[in-house]
């Protein structure tokens, strides 16, 4: 059942008892909230879980919201002091080796067929990962961390392939798509006490619903960033940059008509998450098809030798940067053997 099923069936209820008048006068507000819970998701609420759509709820973190000025390159920079990153490398190939009699992750049916796989690969105690430029690395253990839009694409292959748990995991969870666009003009013509300014449409989906002001929190600088989903996220995917930055300036002059007439864009940045062949998407939401089990599934390690972080693996807080950032933490100490990560 999704989350829009039961939405609709309450809003239509009530909406039912009000006046013609009313209802008109209240759809745009109803659609900016719709839009403002689909967002979080990355996807429309027909696809949400009904039951699970908010399960991370009681795991938010109090106080203010906050910006990071240098962008989160600056949190990746940071945590990379000291590592050897081979840049330019793109996975292609996982080849590992089970450790016999591992049953973790398998079910009797499997038990042979792994076995054989086993012999297959001569019981080696290395991981084998294989990359497209045909440069080879040996390892005892690999932690994988793309997207799960990229395991759903199946473009690095696992040999063995991954347990049939896992693989259906990979199939239930969904995955969705957030693109921004990011606009300075050369003034601010908007209220810049306002970080948040929210936009009303009579047409959901297709139309942009909030913009950042980034005016206070870079001290002074005139930026505007829309958040989309659904259509106009895909649009985004297809649509050239001068007609996407156009299409958003068109809906701040219909905002400001008398303040816009005095500024004009300078730069922008506009996102399209999807088209990455390194991400194919935003984050993870818990489709109609998936529960917290399939989270579960998709971090535990196969063969003591192959483990699995990203927001999409955390219970706590998927579809979110920290929700990636402690499952790596998580999967570290696991790794490690250390059970802390069982806490």
């Amino acid at each position: 059942l999704s989350y829009w099923e039961c939405l609709n069936s309450a809003v239509e209820n009530h909406f039912g008892t009000l006046p013609e008048n009313e209802r008109i006068e209240l759809q745009p507000l109803l659609n900016w909230h719709l839009s403002n819970m689909e967002v979080p998701c990355g996807t429309t609420l027909n696809n949400v879980s009904a039951k699970y759509w908010d399960v991370d709820e009681e795991n938010g973190f109090e106080g203010d919201h906050s910006l990071l000025r240098k962008g989160y390159s600056a949190v990746a920079a940071h945590v990379a002091k000291g590592i050897d990153v081979e840049y330019g490398q793109l996975v292609t190939r996982i080849e590992y080796a089970p450790q016999r009699g591992d049953q973790r992750q398998r079910g009797a049916e499997e038990d042979k067929e792994k076995d054989e796989e086993e012999e297959g690969l001569g019981g080696r105690k290395v991981v084998l990962i294989g990359t497209k430029s045909g440069v080879q690395f040996e390892a005892d253990k690999v932690l994988v961390t793309v997207p799960l839009g990229v395991l759903k694409a199946d473009v690095v292959t696992f040999v063995p392939p991954l347990p049939r748990r896992k693989r259906e995991a990979i199939e239930e969870l969904g995955f969705g798509l957030v693109n921004k666009v990011a606009i300075r003009f050369d003034r601010a013509f908007w209220p810049t006490e306002n970080d948040y300014i929210p936009l009303l449409s009579s047409h959901p989906r297709s139309s942009h619903y909030v913009f950042l002001s980034l005016y206070n929190a870079s001290h002074g600088a005139p930026v505007l960033v829309s958040l989309s989903t659904s259509v106009l996220a895909e649009w985004i995917e297809s649509t050239p940059d001068a007609e996407v930055v156009s299409h958003m300036c068109a809906a701040l002059e219909r905002m400001f008509p008398r303040t816009y007439a005095r500024s004009r864009p300078v730069a922008y940045c506009v996102s399209r998450w999807k088209s990455d062949p390194l991400a194919r998407g935003s984050y993870s939401f818990l489709s109609t098809a998936a529960t917290p089990h399939d989270t579960h599934a998709l971090s535990a390690p196969v063969a003591d030798r192959v483990f699995f972080a990203g927001e999409a693996t955390s219970q706590c807080h998927p579809s979110t940067v920290h929700g990636a950032y402690y499952s790596g933490l998580r999967e570290a100490m696991r790794m490690c053997g250390d059970r802390k990560w069982e806490s």
